[in-house]
């Protein structure tokens, strides 16, 4: 969790609360950038599909709340929200650690935290760096299909590695700040390709927002390289975008 005040605390803060704003102004209905506590509090009763009652003020979207100062790297809100960037924290690592290898002069490498990965240069062989898609099984951990990387960067979010049953209903660890509960019509993963890991992070958490039927729509208007994946009973749909 990164509370980010008035001002930038840092470039690195200002960096990637720049790539959480402009997703969220491109996705416009959903908060890509989370405004405490509505993120955090899923329902009111754990045990309920119910999510909870709206505040009687609603909160604004803090995309449109705050002020970036570009060339001073500085921010202003124009009312009391505090800032969650955690959504991109593994994203933004992985940028940073490729970051030190380029400062010990490292071209060539393959960076990985969970399921967001960089590349730079090549495999010894000369080849680009083959990455699996894992398939979105509860139970099993497998590959679905491969990519090959090169200089670049890919995010995956997905409902099949956390989540809770309640009833006859599975339920997604990502919160819908729109409803208050648990994210719904959702694909079962989404992968992202970027020049950077913090980008494709951002992008595969909106688009997990936004459900399986807008968000390939949104990709394509943005001009990016998407893997949309759907259940389609027991089978599985993969959606090329790009």
């Amino acid at each position: 969790r990164c509370a980010v005040s008035s001002r930038a605390e840092s470039n690195t803060s200002f960096i990637s609360l720049r790539s959480r704003v402009a997703v969220a102004k491109a996705v416009a209905s959903h908060k890509a950038v989370s405004s405490s506590p509505s993120a955090s509090l899923p329902c009111r009763d754990p045990g309920s599909l119910t999510p909870r009652p709206a505040d009687s003020q609603a909160r604004p979207r803090a995309h449109e709340v705050l002020e970036l100062d570009h060339a001073a790297q500085r921010l202003r809100k124009s009312a009391a929200v505090t800032l969650d960037l955690s959504g991109i924290a593994k994203g933004f690592a992985v940028d940073q650690m490729i970051a030190v290898l380029a400062r010990f002069g490292i071209e060539h490498a393959l960076v990985g935290l969970d399921g967001e990965l960089r590349a730079i240069g090549q495999r010894p062989e000369g080849l680009p760096w083959a990455v699996a898609l894992e398939k979105p099984d509860y139970e099993v951990r497998a590959p679905l299909s491969m990519l090959e990387l090169h200089d670049g960067a890919l995010a995956t979010s997905g409902s099949y590695r956390h989540w809770v049953d309640l009833g006859t209903q599975r339920l997604s660890h990502t919160m819908d700040p729109a409803r208050g509960g648990p994210v719904l019509g959702a694909a079962a993963s989404v992968t992202v390709l970027a020049d950077t890991c913090m980008d494709a992070d951002a992008w595969t958490t909106a688009f997990m927002l936004m459900g399986k039927e807008r968000a390939p729509l949104l990709a394509d208007d943005q001009g990016l390289s998407a893997i949309f994946v759907d259940r389609d009973g027991d089978n599985l749909r993969q959606t090329y975008i790009g």
